[in-house]
């Protein structure tokens, strides 16, 4: 069986926000008892909102991701 790479994926806080398995496409967010987990076909993308920080993952092909994080503005 194949080892699938997983990237972490850090937010303008440098918290861990998330995990992608690049591949497949899964992004895994765990955050207190809740657990979300989607797949990403290529050219979706997702919004986190987490901690004052906002975190757009967009799919660009089948092994890469436009990460974008930033502070919420007061």
């Amino acid at each position: 069986m194949p080892i699938k790479e997983i990237q972490e994926v850090k937010d303008a806080n440098n918290k861990l926000i998330c995990k992608i398995e690049a591949e497949t496409g899964i992004l895994q967010n765990i955050y207190k008892k809740q657990e979300i987990k989607v797949r990403l076909e290529v050219g979706q993308s997702i919004e986190l909102a987490r901690g004052g920080c906002i975190t757009l993952v967009k799919r660009i092909d089948k092994t890469e991701y436009d990460i974008k994080s930033y502070k919420k503005s007061a």
